[in-house]
């Protein structure tokens, strides 16, 4: 801290009246190798940090787009993804000179005096947003331009590199005989430590584990201790439970039932935050976690068993992994699978949005969600479901392009013929309760910004997003979507250091 400079020493009688005096403590971690960590944070409570609201303390996080967009660019490229971590990251961050935050050092170190910061510590609410304003402009000295469709991604426009920062994690790409200049750029601005290059071996990076198979495919796993988690939250067994081939639940279970009581509420929302975490990178429990957590304010018995069937399906996949492979002889553009299930939902009759966006064969992102509104036919549900999977693709092709990508084509599948010819036609037909500002994919259509094209029902990868499906079918959707059972992986993570 003194290094850093992060603090003046003042007395009582200095401080500017009202100024509140915000306590301090140390807070200690164990680490693997027998090491303790200890940490200075800040106790900032409600009371302590009157004033502050949502704009003097937002910081943006990265996108899961952004981070795929940077395996693409070092696949296509064949360039090396390495990783660093900011030291003290927020200590590098200065307040403002009029600001007077002052806090009183932890007991142990108390010798009469406070201290008034001079930068930021951990526990401050203005930390995060005062450490992200303050590392833009080091990114700026550095050449690096901040995307504007995802704040934290960086691209500097000499060599191509960019670069993803989640808080003080760092994940850049760029070319080989640059690796080393780059790293001495970074350490001339702020003290920052390069852990790896992303290789064969299994790595932990921000709650998942990552491999480089080959220079053209990344894998991403599940990290086991979430697997683990939902095992032990219902009994299962990790290396005898009965295998469970779809995520889904039997029809049987949909009848109503008992709220639950507080503390199997708890842990019903326990296991459907990890469960939401873990769809992140698994498309085929997207539409089942999705539709478990539309219980989370009221969860009754059928959510329960609707989570447990759930986990169990986790538990027999958790040697699933996502492939982010990239075929560069497939052409330059996105491709989007869209459908929707109408009327899925039986308690208010919405219907589901399930899409996958693809580029050169690297699932960019994939979604399943409810409809904001009741569609009153199949064709308005697919329309809708057209409507929200563009707009991921254009947000795609937003950021592509700021990171010198050229100008990439959109082609849209869907299996309804119907949707299809309301978004290729003008005007709204015979739909006529529906507000004319859904129909902004029909100009889109028109000036050939995006190109909409039919899909077999068969051949639809976003069906799985969207609705119950038998296990056959969940196999085949799961190997279109870049999901691979890949034998003995979740042992192969857990007995890595």
């Amino acid at each position: 801290m003194r290094n850093f400079k992060v603090y003046e020493e003042v007395s009582d009688g200095d401080l500017p009246a009202g100024t509140k005096v915000i306590p301090c403590r140390f807070l200690y971690k164990m680490k693997k190798d027998g090491t303790v960590k200890a940490r200075l944070v800040v106790q900032q409570v409600r009371s302590t940090a009157t004033g502050l609201g949502w704009a003097q303390t937002f910081a943006a996080c990265p996108t899961i787009l952004g981070g795929r967009v940077v395996v693409w660019c070092a696949e296509v490229h064949r360039w090396p993804i390495v990783e660093g971590d900011v030291s003290a990251a927020f200590l590098h961050a200065p307040l403002p000179d009029d600001d007077w935050t002052v806090v009183r050092p932890p007991s142990c170190i108390y010798v009469g005096k406070l201290w008034r910061l001079k930068k930021a510590l951990y526990g401050l609410r203005v930390a995060p947003k005062i450490f992200q304003s303050w590392y833009v402009q080091q990114q700026a000295a550095l050449n690096f331009r901040r995307c504007r469709s995802d704040p934290q991604v960086f691209w500097r426009s000499r060599d191509g590199a960019m670069h993803l920062t989640h808080a003080d994690d760092v994940r850049i790409t760029l070319p080989l005989d640059k690796v080393q200049t780059v790293q001495d750029e970074f350490k001339q601005k702020m003290v920052i430590r390069w852990d790896r290059t992303l290789g064969p071996t299994w790595t932990a990076y921000l709650g998942s584990f990552w491999r480089r198979a080959s220079p053209a495919c990344v894998q991403v796993a599940a990290d086991p201790r979430h697997v683990k988690a939902l095992a032990t939250m219902f009994s299962i067994s990790l290396d005898s439970c009965k295998p469970v081939r779809t995520p889904m639940w039997p029809a049987q279970s949909e009848k109503e039932s008992e709220p639950l009581p507080p503390h199997e509420a708890r842990r019903f929302r326990t296991a459907v935050g990890i469960l939401q975490w873990l769809a992140l990178r698994r498309p085929d429990i997207q539409f089942s976690s999705k539709e478990v957590a539309r219980g989370l304010s009221t969860p009754t018995v059928r959510d329960l068993a609707r989570v447990k069937k759930l986990a169990k399906y986790v538990v027999t996949t958790k040697d699933t992994v996502l492939e982010l492979e990239t075929d560069t002889s497939l052409p330059r553009e996105l491709t989007l699978y869209c459908d929707a299930s109408y009327a899925g939902d039986e308690d208010q009759r919405k219907s589901t949005t399930g899409f996958a966006l693809f580029l050169q064969g690297v699932l960019l992102l994939s979604g399943s969600k409810t409809q904001s509104v009741v569609a009153l036919s199949t064709a308005e549900a697919e329309l809708l479901a057209m409507n929200s999977a563009v707009k991921e693709a254009l947000f795609a092709r937003s950021l592509l392009e700021e990171v010198g990508c050229e100008r990439l084509p959109i082609r849209v599948y869907s299996d309804s013929s119907a949707g299809l010819a309301i978004a290729s036609r003008t005007g709204l037909g015979r739909l006529c309760h529906m507000q004319v500002q859904r129909l902004w994919l029909q100009n889109l259509v028109q000036t050939r910004d995006v190109e909409l094209l039919k899909i077999a029902s068969a051949n639809n990868p976003a069906d799985l997003l969207t609705k119950q499906l038998p296990p056959a079918k969940v196999d085949f959707y799961r190997n279109v979507l870049c999901l691979q059972i890949v034998p003995d992986v979740f042992k192969e993570i857990q007995s890595n250091p």
